[in-house]
């Protein structure tokens, strides 16, 4: 079916452009979608072969066809990117360490969602091995999906109930993503689990039931092939639109775009699975990329995020990712030629039995050189662990100064119980007084400024200039805390009421960590209540929810007549690069004297 290629080259090249962060190409990770599709056809139809042929299935042959398959791309790709990382930052092979054997087992998505680490947001360095969930995924559905139609088929005789059943497992895994998915949240749960994904992979095989390639008839009259082509037309027309148009934060990707893309992925994997369709001809164009969509899949994301700096990882760059590109598909090949396809064809022996005369080597059989990849990886785990000590003393000390800036920033919002008993009751700080800026009222203060009346609440960059802050205005409340959404303010804001510290002016510095709904700041607008004046920090983050937090918050300012006030950060620092430490988040000393000039200017007016 080498139609089917064309839709594998579709998939990969989808997944590469989103990667790249191409603009326009935000629903690029569809492509993973159209590959669970694929995936569910092409393995329920070998199994389905397979019982016509043998009267059930061969299982340990199935499998062992899939390790050879699978495992040993995927070890070298593991095996290279530890070697690279050992030798360019060996101790970022600590907190990647989980990450390879979690890989080795096919549990990596199940671990990224134990450790609740986004798939899409990340301040530090993204981990070359981000992109295994989905062959994590595809594997777990390998071994348990033979058992699974195994009993489906003697419980179900029938084709038609077959379907059904299939039908309807997969209804019930794009309900559970739907359920699952919190507007305004990330969705890294539901995109990485196998049980919100499945749906995709049942979708396929219910596909293999009612349209196997062992039945499809060479013969199609002029009339049936121009429907056949044009429903592929149309399917294909609809992948096209995700990939172009539905960005990861789409709620309507989570409730039910997602089970629209699948279906039109089956759709059109029926059409360019038959033998008669032109469409499938056309596609069959792009075999070489197709052929080898495995190993351009493995070895891109690594290549990407290894030769990428941190500060532009949110940002295409031409130039690089043409040569990202290249060392791709020039990767790619050579694991295809020397690595997949002779093991998967039982010739690596030879080679090596050839090699070893030429140059007069000991015998190495295949078993030895799979196990001597293995080792590397495993021994790129023990490398991280002998570098745990030096790096954990660092992250001690890096915490202890967080630590320190947390409890600073909380002090001004001691509560009240603490207040209360204190022997001897504390002043109440000096009002700040600025001088109007015109000459004519140089001699007289215009405002003035207590900052027991201020609150401020945000995340770890307003915690970075908590001393400056408190410099400008003595006695402003602060409450910081590292990692914060927008969606827990409510919480933090109905506390303070309860504790008598809202003050009356509330200042909210939120979205460096994720988007939000606007229902979420809506709501959060009504909790500090009609009676304070509310000010709202926009932010620069090189992360693509920058612009719809901006934006965002922007309209919510607009919109209320006078009533919320928009501070723009991102204005204020514009081509300031010394603003900023090396994340483009969070500030120097001189970005957090701006910060804080900023704000006092701002609540002044």
């Amino acid at each position: 079916m080498p139609g089917l290629d064309g839709l594998r080259a579709l998939a990969v090249l989808a997944v590469i452009a989103y990667h790249l962060r191409i603009p326009g190409m935000e629903g690029g990770l569809v492509g993973v979608t159209i590959f669970f599709v694929l995936s569910g056809y092409l393995i329920t139809d070998i199994l389905l072969i397979q019982r016509e042929q043998h009267g059930g299935f061969a299982l340990r042959l199935f499998w062992i066809r899939r390790a050879r398959r699978l495992l040993p791309a995927m070890l070298l790709m593991l095996a290279l990117s530890s070697l690279w990382l050992i030798a360019s930052d060996a101790s970022r092979l600590l907190s990647l360490r989980d990450e390879l054997l979690s890989g080795l087992v096919y549990m990596y998505n199940w671990q990224m969602i134990a450790q609740q680490v986004s798939y899409f947001e990340s301040f530090g360095p993204p981990s070359p091995f981000g992109h295994i969930w989905s062959l994590a995924v595809e594997e777990q559905f390998y071994v348990v999906w033979p058992l699974a139609l195994a009993l489906l088929i003697r419980m179900v005789k029938r084709r038609g109930k077959l379907v059904l059943w299939l039908l309807g497992g997969a209804a019930c895994s794009a309900m559970m993503m739907a359920m699952l998915y919190h507007p305004g949240e990330d969705p890294s749960r539901v995109y990485y689990g196998t049980d919100t994904r499945a749906f995709a992979l049942l979708l396929g095989s219910a596909l293999a039931v009612v349209w196997p390639s062992r039945r499809l008839s060479t013969r199609l009259d002029k009339r049936g092939s121009q429907v056949l082509d044009g429903i592929g037309i149309a399917s294909l027309a609809v992948l096209l639109l995700f990939i172009l148009r539905v960005g990861h934060y789409s709620p309507f990707l989570y409730r039910g775009g997602m089970f629209a893309a699948a279906v039109a992925t089956a759709a059109l994997t029926a059409v360019l699975a038959h033998p008669a369709s032109r469409l499938g001809k056309l596609a069959s164009g792009l075999k070489w990329i197709g052929v080898r969509s495995y190993g351009i899949y493995l070895y891109h994301y690594p290549i990407i995020v290894l030769t990428t700096p941190l500060a532009e990882s949110q940002q295409f760059h031409l130039l690089r990712s043409l040569a990202q590109m290249t060392a791709t598909l020039l990767l790619a090949e050579l694991s295809y030629r020397f690595v997949e396809m002779p093991i998967r064809q039982g010739e690596l022996a030879s080679m090596v039995t050839q090699f070893r005369r030429r140059t007069g080597l000991v015998r190495l059989g295949k078993e030895s050189v799979v196990a001597i990849v293995a080792l590397v990886v495993l021994g790129a785990c023990l490398a991280a662990n002998s570098d745990n000590g030096q790096l954990l003393k660092v992250k001690a000390e890096a915490a202890e100064t967080v630590s320190t800036a947390a409890a600073d920033a909380i002090e001004p919002l001691a509560s009240a119980e603490q207040i209360d008993s204190e022997a001897t009751p504390t002043p109440e700080p000096a009002p700040v007084q600025t001088m109007a800026a015109t000459a004519g009222a140089s001699s007289q203060p215009s405002v003035v400024l207590q900052g027991d009346r201020i609150t401020v609440i945000g995340d770890s960059v307003i915690l970075g200039v908590v001393s400056h802050l408190e410099k400008r205005i003595p006695g402003i409340g602060i409450d910081g805390k590292i990692g914060r959404q927008l969606k827990q303010a409510n919480a933090v804001v109905e506390q303070l009421k309860e504790d008598g510290r809202l003050g009356e002016t509330v200042v909210i510095e939120l979205g460096s960590n994720g988007a939000f709904t606007n229902k979420q700041l809506t709501a959060l607008i009504s909790a500090i209540g009609d009676d304070r004046r509310i000010m709202l920090i926009n932010t620069r983050v090189p992360k693509e929810w920058q612009n719809t937090v901006n934006e965002m918050l922007s309209e919510t300012a607009e919109a209320s007549e006078g009533r919320v006030e928009l501070v723009d950060w991102f204005a204020a620092s514009e081509q300031e690069e010394g603003y900023f430490a090396d994340d483009g988040v969070h500030l120097t000393r001189t970005g957090a004297e701006a910060y804080a000039d900023m704000l006092m200017q701002s609540l002044l007016q």
